[in-house]
């Protein structure tokens, strides 16, 4: 009998809940705000208990009948809170691992939740109330708004978020323009050409990568002023002095018709190898020119304008034949492990730990495979990677472990000297110590004063899971790539990769290489 007590009491308070739902509102009010108040002081990631508390208030909020409207909507904006949070901490690195992922799945309810149970009342009061007068209303509400209405697809939503991503917080601004990514809207993309315009002016922060991959995703209607306005945003810039305009150029006109681009990304080409052969910092902008010529006429011309001229001729001509590959359009392309970097200002970052002192397995003898290691192996293709790349490429290399080494401290030519000196560097620094990923990363992206970072790539080699884990690349790429446009490309060799290399390379839309045959 005294144990059937408790479960009774239990079965009692479950029906009075249902039968009267003012019952235990109150204490689901002041649990709600206590969440609340520890996610936002929460500087790791929330425990097994909070994700649960969270998600147990989220199941008597959805099926609790309310009192009144006025209640529903106060909790349905708590709930946003939860779900602008959790975004913001994702961003700062402060919900990593199997904590994060379970506040990451937490929001995703909560998003789905509000989105069945929204009403059109609620909605408008979002867009018309919430997003429209952000003084009124705290940063993690209007971001959790912004999250919401990302996923309706209708004009009003629309407008919201394009009037959002100019909040006055940044937090708010990158939750719209991440919502807005693929809305095929005439309204859309002159708005985002704007706010490009604005970021390059000095006038707006914002994280532009999202809007760059709209622009990659929906096609502008043929001939309307949408497309008109792209072209001429893109026309300007192909051959602007900086190199980081002129790239974000050439990946924002993706969609544009061959017919508009492709002569203007010929004539880019043409610029950008004068500009080599003076000297200049060209090769990144030339391999993304190459690219995309290739990538729009499935040939493989190399960079030479003259060859893509006399393609582009026969596509007006309507002619069948093309110019073909030839020996004299191929170019030898350095390589590092497989990948083949456009780069000729680059930043080598190479794991020194302990564990770099295993034997590389690369297909050879038994004999010759003892006396390779995974570091001699790194050395060695690094080297060779920056004789490829030629003299002209500027070059410093930073090696991790418990420590962070560099070689020089700023770029220096890839002369036959530099080259040697940079041997006898790295053989004095025998692998030892743990693998601080994030010490070396930060240290490569590190400038001496308020100059741009002079590197374009940075190569990264890791050969097993580092210390920090994955959550600090999003932060640390979004605080500090926007002006950079530093593209990370990586070798995971051998070992088990936690993630942080991937999520390095996709931020920055780099290259990713696994080498499987390391032991």
């Amino acid at each position: 009998m005294k144990s059937l007590l408790p479960r009774l009491c239990s079965f009692a308070l479950a029906g009075g809940l249902f039968l009267c739902p003012a019952l235990g509102q109150g204490d689901t009010d002041s649990r709600l705000e206590a969440f609340l108040v520890e996610q936002r002081a929460a500087s790791g990631a929330l425990n097994a208990m909070q994700i649960s508390e969270g998600n147990q208030l989220l199941d008597e909020i959805s099926t609790r009948v309310m009192e009144s409207t006025e209640l529903e909507d106060k909790r349905y904006l708590n709930l946003l809170k939860i779900v602008g949070r959790a975004r913001v901490r994702q961003w700062r690195g402060l919900s990593n691992g199997s904590g994060g992922r379970a506040e990451e799945r937490l929001s995703n309810r909560v998003q789905g939740s509000l989105q069945l149970r929204m009403s059109e009342v609620f909605k408008e009061k979002l867009q018309g109330e919430v997003l429209f007068f952000p003084d009124l209303y705290e940063t993690d509400l209007r971001a959790g708004a912004v999250i919401l209405l990302g996923r309706l697809d209708d004009e009003d939503s629309t407008l919201a978020l394009l009037n959002a991503i100019q909040d006055s917080d940044r937090d708010v601004r990158d939750c719209a323009a991440e919502a807005v990514i693929g809305r095929d809207s005439s309204t859309v993309h002159p708005a985002l050409l704007r706010l490009f315009i604005a970021v390059e002016a000095g006038e707006l922060e914002l994280t532009t990568i999202p809007l760059e991959r709209h622009f990659q995703t929906v096609s502008p209607e043929e001939g309307s002023s949408a497309e008109e306005s792209l072209y001429a945003y893109v026309r300007e810039r192909l051959i602007a002095n900086k190199w980081q305009t002129s790239s974000r150029a050439i990946s924002v006109s993706k969609k544009l018709n061959n017919h508009l681009i492709a002569p203007l990304l010929i004539e880019a080409m043409s610029v950008w190898l004068s500009r080599k052969s003076a000297g200049l910092q060209a090769a990144r902008v030339l391999g993304e020119l190459e690219r995309e010529l290739s990538r729009r006429s499935g040939l493989k011309l190399g960079q030479r304008p003259e060859r893509w001229r006399t393609w582009w001729r026969s596509i007006k001509a309507d002619q069948s034949e093309f110019p073909t590959d030839s020996a004299s359009a191929k170019r030898t392309q350095a390589s590092f492990f497989g990948l083949k970097p456009n780069t000729d200002r680059v930043i080598f970052v190479l794991d020194g730990s302990g564990s770099m002192e295993t034997v590389f397995a690369n297909g050879e003898s038994e004999s010759a495979r003892q006396k390779n290691t995974r570091f001699k192996e790194a050395t060695a293709q690094l080297v060779g990677c920056l004789k490829g790349l030629g003299e002209d490429t500027r070059f410093d290399v930073v090696i991790f472990n418990s420590h962070v080494r560099r070689f020089r401290g700023e770029l220096v030519p890839a002369k036959e000297n530099t080259l040697k000196a940079l041997q006898s560097w790295i053989q004095r620094k025998a692998p030892e110590g743990g693998t601080h990923l994030r010490a070396g990363v930060l240290n490569a992206m590190s400038r001496s004063s308020e100059a741009a970072l002079e590197a374009d790539t940075i190569i990264v080699l890791c050969d097993g899971e580092t210390l920090e884990g994955p959550g600090w690349v999003a932060p640390s790429i979004r605080s500090f790539n926007e002006e950079a446009r530093v593209v990370f490309s990586a070798v995971q060799l051998g070992g088990r990769s936690d993630g942080a290399l991937e999520a390095l390379c996709e931020h920055t839309n780099g290259d990713y290489v696994e080498i499987r045959d390391a032991r």
